[in-house]
């Protein structure tokens, strides 16, 4: 199949509430926003009209925008550089909004922080609640999609799939979550707003310690200073390193059989089973979640038409409106030559 035909909608078919878009990778719809196979209708659904309270703090992101590692780094700060006791734990209690439903707020350890890959005018908001926002440049974001779908989780079903064919569904905003322009163009344009707190993987690659002062004052209950005087900084500067991070997740496994799952996550485990030769099934490893958390990984992937098509997409969309992000993202040499 041509790598412009992959995104290209199938003829619609429904699967209960849900609309069978791409069965390459394989994508559903629900309400007209693009998933991958483990979001229920009713989880998502629960997700998106859920009423935040004064108390909830969200981290949201477009995907491999450094999600996880800003989880960890909220958890650490919250719970004075410990992690938690297992990676279950850390599922459960910093929690994927869409994918578990909004009870999953209730069932966390708060103070925490609740994960979601929603644009702007799907999250549930209100004044009172607090955001994170995380940008990362397109180019890496692109790269590490793309391992993320064909290498980490099979329940996408591309294990075969070539970068050629990723990136043209990502520069048509057709994998899940949508388009990453409009993602991130629709957050930005809420920055006016004080409950609001953006912040940039390339800068937190480069000064950690100011980035995650910065995120301590936002959370507010005096935690920057906690961060400056108690040792804390440190501990969440060592502990949320992609090295410590990695080790941790090394013999993490999820099994569907697993009672204690909340069904999202079931949903999660089955839908991405591993399937051996002989037939039988394994559970989901997380050994390959974390890949390498660097900035302009995407030299050794994108080539110099795909570079020229991209930056042609980021001066056109982005820089009218945000060029303070072209600025900063020229300052981490996004935009050197290849």
């Amino acid at each position: 199949m041509a790598a412009s035909q992959i995104g290209a909608c199938l003829t619609p078919s429904s699967e209960g509430q849900r609309t069978l878009v791409s069965k390459r990778p394989l994508y559903y719809e629900i309400d007209g926003f693009r998933l991958s196979e483990p979001f229920g209708v009713d989880r998502f659904r629960g997700a998106v009209q859920y009423k935040p309270t004064p108390d909830d703090v969200f981290i949201v992101t477009y995907p491999k925008c450094g999600t996880t590692w800003l989880q960890e780094i909220c958890y650490l700060i919250y719970n004075d550089g410990n992690p938690p006791e297992n990676q279950l734990k850390r599922l459960i209690d910093t929690p994927f909004l869409e994918m578990i439903g909004p009870e999953c707020i209730a069932q966390m350890k708060k103070p925490g922080a609740v994960k979601s890959h929603l644009p702007f005018d799907r999250m549930p908001y209100s004044p009172h609640a607090k955001y994170i926002y995380a940008i990362r440049n397109p180019k890496d974001c692109v790269v590490s999609f793309f391992y993320h779908t064909s290498q980490v989780y099979p329940g996408y079903q591309f294990a075969d799939g070539t970068f050629a064919e990723f990136f043209d569904l990502f520069m048509k905003g057709q994998t899940d979550f949508g388009d990453y322009f409009d993602h991130v163009c629709s957050w930005l344009r809420q920055r006016g707003r004080e409950n609001i707190h953006f912040i940039y993987f390339e800068d937190v690659k480069k000064k950690g310690s100011e980035e995650i002062l910065k995120l301590g004052r936002f959370l507010g209950n005096d935690l920057e200073a906690k961060l400056k005087t108690q040792g804390l900084l440190e501990k969440v500067l060592e502990r949320s390193s992609i090295k410590t991070m990695k080790e941790g997740l090394k013999d993490f496994a999820l099994n569907k059989d697993d009672p204690s799952l909340p069904e999202g996550l079931r949903a999660f485990a089955e839908s991405n089973e591993v399937k051996t030769a002989s037939g039988s099934t394994s559970a989901l490893k997380f050994d390959s979640h974390l890949r390498k958390g660097a900035v302009n990984d995407w030299r050794n992937l994108l080539t110099p038409e795909m570079n020229a098509c991209l930056e042609a997409k980021i001066k056109r969309i982005i820089e009218p409106e945000f060029p303070e992000l072209i600025e900063k993202w020229r300052q981490h040499g996004v935009f050197e030559p290849l």
